[in-house]
């Protein structure tokens, strides 16, 4: 039987019917509506898993209808449920695996083809891995046996694959468990493991799946590399299965037990801070893409240009040279580079552009490639000396190369001229000591380096497979939306002290993410005595998410706490000018323009809020101060023009719109002048500048015009006059 992806969004529709019907605890009904679906799609092992539910519910329900007294009812009654929901998952599955290109579907299509057990491919793998080990001993430099690397490497992606698939099959849960927690497993395989299974719970939820990595972790707390995959893997898995973990008191038990570990709770803390910090790489990468490298090709001309200008011993000081500086300031480069510099010194992945174009070569259309540990001796590769001391010398720049860039370089190294690898390999000499400097500067910031810098790689390969490996049909991500660490159970709970909320709180409002950044700093609002720089902080962000309001009540609250500063003067200026409260918001000006007297753009701005408030002669005053600091800004022309047309100084209103229509004028200021004039009796004048104003769209001008009728009545127009002279305007020219 064969289904189209209207099929499965049948299915899908079948499976949310179903956990509704569970969330109302109608059990039966849901039983017999999987029970139709699991014989429609031939599935037994699914038929099994309901008829074996339905049994216990069966027996359950008569002790209870009996009176007979059971304290596990409670919980078998939920485990019932829970397999339902696996079964319900599991149908979904099943209903695109036979023709979905999918990577779950085909790798589950191959795995069914491939029915061995888990125990024999791993009995297989250590068998070719000792082999394997025995022959880099015995073997001369370059000549390693092919063939045995290509069984190893086959072997790597059985286990990875079965591990991907592995929870409609739990014995292979079982079995990779003990095999990474029993020790005797080379720690690529264990590896792989730990990542196939952390894939696999992002894709469908499994209890299993999610206690075995607790099993792996707990197991092996003090081993970074295995530690730091399986953390990911469970904070990953409970965030995107959260309605799930939530229902499991068994789980939620368990997780209660690490909040007595300071390991695990610091552990915990840069497992969050490496996920909030890993979702910034789409921004940096647009930085880079959308502005610093546009700018660069730019300059690249009069680089080139300078370059040729200089004689031999200043190009070998190029990087000094005061005119290169000065080039770069002008065009706004410097001030990008710094702020991306700054990025990088908080840990942002900065070689996410780089490596991104360096992910088309055949080998990562595997999805186990995207996770194995780096190994210069592979069935896809072999590097030779001098190939292998260059990636060396760039992979030592710091251990915060993650393996599948390591692999990207190997690949491309071996296609670079000899020439080429030269040049790199000498810059790289004279650069690394300096490099690994500034990189061990940035990790005093970790209290854990060891398990920080492991974290660091971990995130960057997942990152790396979700947003560039080619299959992603039905692939879900973990990093698609925002990570709010508050929303985990337990964990949340772990995490929510002073500590991690300014962490993060401070993380997202630095980097522009108001409306990730405004919760946790609420919350840290609540947990402490909050300062005014906080208060400042929440009602920025309120601000800038268009609350003004809630931004205002903020922004009084840090009044409150201290004498304000020009800073928070302005902000309380401007919000309570966009509230309409006008008397406000001119006090604040007021006493901004106290310490700032010549400042014209503040001037400006209080000039606004006095014409709001009908003080046109204060207004004035205010405006011409500000003309005099900046005569040719054209803005305050135009404040000065509408005032003064407001007083009816109508000859003055007009020379100064005849200045403005002399330099950068725009469809309003012909309005307005049309206005002024029609106010001072010039009819024809007037029907002429509105003739401008509307040249481009006649419909918008007359909606223009109508909105301020009630001002040309202020002036003198009665609404007779004005309506005529709109018909002169919108006249056909034959009839004029």
């Amino acid at each position: 039987m064969t289904h189209n992806k209207e099929n499965v969004s049948v299915y899908e529709e079948m499976r949310q019917q179903a956990n509704h019907l569970l969330d109302e605890g109608r059990i039966r009904e849901t039983a017999a509506l999987l029970t139709n679906l699991a014989v429609s799609l031939k599935t037994p092992y699914i038929q099994s898993m309901i008829n074996k539910s339905m049994e216990t519910y069966k027996y359950m329900m008569r002790f209870f209808l009996n009176g007979i007294s059971d304290e596990n009812r409670e919980k078998v009654t939920s485990d019932i449920i829970e397999s339902l929901r696996d079964a319900a998952n599991f149908i979904v599955i099943e209903s695109r695996v036979s023709n979905s290109p999918d990577l779950y579907s085909s790798t589950l299509r191959l795995n069914r083809l491939n029915d061995r057990k888990f125990t024999e491919l791993i009995e297989e793998f250590k068998e070719i891995e000792d082999a394997y080990q025995l022959s880099l001993y015995s073997q001369s430099e370059g000549n390693y046996d092919e063939e045995l690397n290509r069984r190893r490497d086959y072997a790597l992606e059985d286990i990875f694959n079965r591990m991907l698939t592995s929870a409609l099959r739990p014995e292979d849960i079982t079995e990779a468990t003990k095999s990474v927690n029993e020790g005797g497993l080379p720690e690529t395989a264990s590896k792989l493991i730990i990542s196939g299974l952390t894939l696999s719970l992002l894709q469908v939820y499994s209890y299993e799946t999610l206690k075995a990595l607790l099993d792996i972790y707990e197991k092996n707390e003090e081993n970074n590399p295995l530690a730091t995959r399986a953390l990911t893997g469970i904070v990953f898995g409970i965030y995107m299965h959260h309605d799930r973990v939530v229902k499991n008191e068994e789980l939620l038990n368990r997780l209660r037990l690490w909040e007595d570990s300071v390991s695990t709770y610091v552990k915990l803390r840069e497992t969050i801070r490496g996920i909030v910090g890993v979702r910034d790489t789409d921004r940096i990468t647009n930085k880079m893409q959308e502005e610093v490298i546009p700018e660069l090709m730019k300059l690249r001309p009069e680089l080139l240009k300078r370059m040729r200008e200089m004689n031999p011993e200043s190009i070998q000081d190029a990087e000094f040279n005061p005119e290169w500086e000065e080039l770069l300031s002008q065009s706004g480069l410097s001030k990008k580079m710094e702020e991306l510099q700054e990025m990088q010194n908080d840990g942002a992945d900065m070689m996410m552009v780089a490596f991104s174009s360096l992910k088309q070569f055949p080998f990562f259309n595997k999805a186990v490639n995207w996770f194995r540990s780096y190994e210069s001796i592979n069935s896809y590769f072999t590097l030779d000396a001098d190939l292998s001391q260059l990636l060396d010398l760039l992979t030592g720049i710091g251990n915060q190369i993650c393996d599948s860039d390591k692999y990207s370089l190997a690949l491309a190294l071996r296609q670079m001229p000899e020439q080429q690898r030269n040049l790199v390999a000498n810059n790289l000499n004279e650069q690394l000591d300096q490099l690994k400097e500034q990189l061990k500067d940035q990790e005093i910031r970790y209290s854990n380096p060891g398990f920080a810098n492991e974290l660091l790689k971990v995130l960057r390969d997942e990152y790396r497979f979700f947003r560039l490996f080619r299959n992603k049909t039905f692939l879900a991500d973990p990093f698609s939306s925002p990570f709010d660490f508050r929303q985990l159970p337990v964990i949340g709970e772990m995490m929510a002290d002073d500590d991690v909320l300014k962490l993060i709180g401070e993380f997202y409002f630095k980097r522009g993410y108001y409306k990730e950044a405004l919760p946790v700093l609420e919350a840290l609002a609540e947990n402490e005595e909050a300062t005014s720089g906080l208060w400042e902080k929440i009602g920025f962000a309120r601000q800038s998410l268009g609350n003004f309001g809630a931004a205002r009540e903020a922004y009084i609250r840090a009044e409150l706490l201290k004498e304000p500063g020009p800073w928070l003067l302005k902000k309380l200026a401007i919000v309570n000018k966009r509230l309409g409260h006008f008397q406000d918001s001119a006090e604040y000006y007021a006493r901004l323009l106290e310490s700032e007297p010549e400042n014209a753009g503040m001037l400006a701005s209080y000039g606004h809020v006095l014409m709001e408030l009908k003080q046109h002669d204060e207004a004035l005053k205010v405006y011409y101060h500000a003309n005099y600091l900046r005569p040719n800004d054209i803005s305050i022309l135009r404040a000065i023009a509408w005032a003064e047309l407001l007083r009816k100084n109508f000859d003055k209103s007009i020379d100064i719109y005849n200045k403005i229509l002399g330099q950068d004028p725009v469809d309003a200021d012909y309005l307005n002048a049309g206005h002024a004039q029609a106010a001072a009796g010039n009819y024809a004048k007037a029907v002429d500048m509105y003739r401008k104003a509307a040249r481009e769209n006649d419909e918008e001008f007359r909606i223009a015009y109508m909105s301020d009728l009630s001002t040309l009545k202020d002036l003198g127009l009665s609404r007779p006059t004005a309506l005529l002279l709109l018909d002169a305007v919108l006249l056909p020219s034959d009839d004029q």
